[in-house]
């Protein structure tokens, strides 16, 4: 089946502006719908994690860590890096509404940015960049972050003191980092990394 005469053009068009360095434009996102009816009321129930344990604080590390028993040096050097018992790290954030901003670079065809900032909280996945007052990337993706939400290969790039120090990765002033499915190893060199570096920035992993 050949190809009609208007996408054969749009096609041609398409490549001329790849060629001229031209970024196609796209219409404005449309605007979000309201929050209004959206709660959650998360149901108590046995199998639930306890709120307590959402995190590895120094209450329960020995516990959570007992799975890695056979994996040798694999182990965080000072369990007092972690939050204490008493969970004051949630305490931290009350909100009633946050946005979850990815890392794919079709956010650049989208100008959420003003929506994504309304938000109380803002979580940005692994090493997303936010808008800044003065770049392109302000109306595509906000320039507020809250937390900054990471896996494992990126615990290990974040664990690498250059990089951080250096600005080579997006590290907002005094974000909460929260790490997900890393090893300890790559656990532990971030957070020796922040102590040196970016000692405003917090730090948790999900139990």
């Amino acid at each position: 089946r050949q190809p009609s005469k208007a996408a054969v053009q749009r096609l041609a068009k398409a490549a001329a502006q790849r060629a001229a360095g031209v970024r196609p434009t796209s219409a404005p996102s449309p605007p979000l719908p309201p929050l209004e009816g959206l709660e959650i009321h998360p149901k108590n129930g046995r199998n639930l994690l306890p709120r307590s344990e959402l995190f590895v604080h120094q209450g329960n590390y020995n516990k959570l860590m007992e799975h890695y028993a056979g994996e040798g040096g694999l182990k965080i050097h000072n369990n007092r890096s972690f939050p204490s018992p008493d969970m004051r790290i949630l305490r931290r954030y009350n909100f009633s509404s946050c946005a979850v901003v990815g890392n794919s670079g079709s956010l650049l065809n989208s100008t959420f940015g003003a929506a994504i900032d309304s938000h109380n909280v803002v979580v940005r996945i692994n090493q997303a960049p936010p808008g800044l007052p003065d770049n392109r990337y302000k109306r595509h993706v906000g320039t507020k972050t809250t937390f900054r939400l990471i896996n494992t290969r990126w615990t290990g790039k974040y664990g690498i003191t250059n990089y951080v120090d250096e600005g080579k990765l997006p590290l907002e002033q005094s974000v909460t980092v929260v790490v997900t499915r890393a090893r300890p190893h790559l656990y532990d060199s971030f957070v020796q990394t922040l102590k040196k570096v970016r000692s405003d920035v917090r730090h948790a992993t999900p139990s």
